[in-house]
């Protein structure tokens, strides 16, 4: 527990300092995360690691987006999305936790699908059919009950 309050407060101070240079600290603290933190979610403490995490990784995409960076800018989206996918699919996962990995999904995929939309090139209305096609599937076949 104490690499994962460390981690949340190392992230904490990089998200709240507002350094427009950031990017670089915040992906590393992104990208190796204690593994911990995608499992089943047991405390309050991990709770709020989650979910600062994926804030953090929609600020990283608004911030490559901005940047000009669209791949980057969506990597991060789809990122978090996955992560949502794995958490709500543990069968150890907290039943409150997994609906709320399945809502935060839902609210991505909208995200998701406006960033596409908002993309110049016809790969983008591509991947958005593709990304509706996939959420459903998952939904029906892992939740049928949702």
């Amino acid at each position: 527990m104490t690499e994962l309050i460390s981690w949340l407060e190392q992230l904490k101070a990089f998200d709240e300092a507002n350094i427009t240079d950031a990017a670089p600290c915040l992906e590393k603290l992104i990208n190796q995360p204690p593994a911990e933190i995608f499992g089943p979610v047991l405390t309050p403490v991990h709770s709020e690691a989650l979910a600062y995490w994926f804030h953090v990784c929609q600020r990283l995409s608004g911030m490559y987006l901005h940047a000009d960076k669209p791949d980057k800018a969506y990597s991060y989206l789809q990122f978090s999305y996955s992560k949502l996918q794995q958490l709500a699919c543990l069968p150890q996962q907290d039943p409150a936790m997994k609906r709320w990995c399945l809502i935060k999904m839902d609210r991505m995929i909208v995200s998701m699908l406006e960033f596409c939309q908002h993309q110049l090139l016809p790969a983008w209305q591509q991947e958005s059919n593709h990304l509706v096609d996939l959420h459903v599937r998952f939904m029906q076949a892992d939740h049928p009950h949702v």
